[in-house]
């Protein structure tokens, strides 16, 4: 039966690179990847304080239902400053997004939380300082992969990917607008921004009825304006296999619509040769004053249904003159591990 169901998986899935196929990892005795040597980091969101780094990665195994924050002064050297946030009665906490409200000098930490696939919240916390500790504020919305962005004139935007997802539902991505001054309400209904439309997307939830049928799910929002221009990064596929992809859409407008990127994905383990499941991406102004790319990897060339093999690394990020992105992917340094 398993050799019936990989023929289908060959045949069927393999061109809509939803199955959960393998790939060679390579390593680069080189590279500064990965930056932190710790496993079991995800869902990387980096912000920039006051001259500091600050990372607040997804992190599974023994802290799964807690949330660590990691410092940099180069986006390179990072130092683990302990756990900034925590829930006893969830089973897991991940993709951690952290916006500074200038206004009132809090920072909010919005999260997801989980107790099962049907289960899925996106939470608030508060704290004065970046590295916590933030105090829990409550439940904003169902759905997964929050992420706030302030554009130039103030306004204030909540990205999304919708309940139900992945394994239940298409998941697309929605934006509303949180209130300037508060940004725990809601002051605009929603509008859907990204949905499945491209075959990367797609995943395969291990099932012979899902080889038949699509699973898409566009997840882990993160924009970034660039000459007016608001280029949406945003993942797709399974997180746990070699599929899991980075792609992204450009609006003239932070609540779209977005056209996606026709060569998608831009970041993947069948167009960087080495690579496995790079994915969930933020971006920052580096120390050169370019702009890097902060994601997760992993470290196998197969499926790993938690993602405990999953690394950070940090890389270049680019954009041309004819508003192209370009990744300087880098390759895993076994010495960093």
């Amino acid at each position: 039966m398993m050799r019936i169901i990989n023929t289908l998986c060959i045949a069927i899935l393999i061109p809509l690179t939803g199955c959960f196929g393998t790939t060679e990892v390579k390593y680069d005795s080189t590279s500064h990847n990965p930056v932190i040597s710790q496993s079991n980091l995800a869902d990387p969101h980096v912000i920039k304080h006051r001259g500091t780094y600050y990372m607040y990665p997804t992190s599974n195994g023994e802290k799964t239902a807690q949330l660590m924050v990691y410092t940099s002064r180069d986006l390179k050297n990072w130092t683990e400053q302990g756990v900034v946030f925590s829930k006893r009665d969830v089973k897991e906490l991940w993709a951690p997004d952290v916006f500074f409200h200038e206004r009132t000098g809090i920072f909010y930490l919005y999260y997801t939380q989980s107790n099962s696939f049907e289960d899925v919240k996106i939470g608030i916390a508060t704290s004065p300082n970046p590295t916590g500790p933030f105090a829990d504020q409550g439940i904003l919305i169902d759905g997964i992969d929050a992420h706030v962005f302030e554009d130039d004139d103030g306004e204030i935007y909540f990205y999304w990917t919708r309940y139900p997802a992945g394994f239940l539902a298409d998941g697309p991505i929605a934006v509303r607008k949180l209130d300037n001054d508060l940004p725990t309400r809601f002051v605009s209904d929603e509008k859907v921004v990204i949905s499945y439309t491209q075959n990367w997307e797609n995943i395969w939830t291990g099932t012979i009825s899902a080889i038949l049928k699509r699973n898409p799910i566009t997840e882990g929002a993160f924009i970034v304006k660039h000459n007016d221009k608001y280029y949406m990064l945003y993942s797709g596929g399974f997180y746990g296999s070699v599929n899991y992809s980075l792609g992204y859409a450009v609006s003239d407008s932070p609540t779209g619509p977005f056209i996606k990127n026709p060569n998608n994905p831009v970041l993947s383990a069948y167009k960087q040769h080495g690579l496995s499941g790079p994915g969930h991406a933020s971006v920052v102004t580096d120390p050169e004053g370019g702009l890097s790319v902060i994601y997760h990897v992993k470290s196998n060339g197969y499926l790993v249904i938690d993602g405990s093999d999953r690394y950070i690394n940090v890389d270049k990020l680019s954009i041309d003159e004819q508003g192209q992105i370009y990744i300087s992917a880098s390759l895993l340094n076994r010495s960093n591990m």
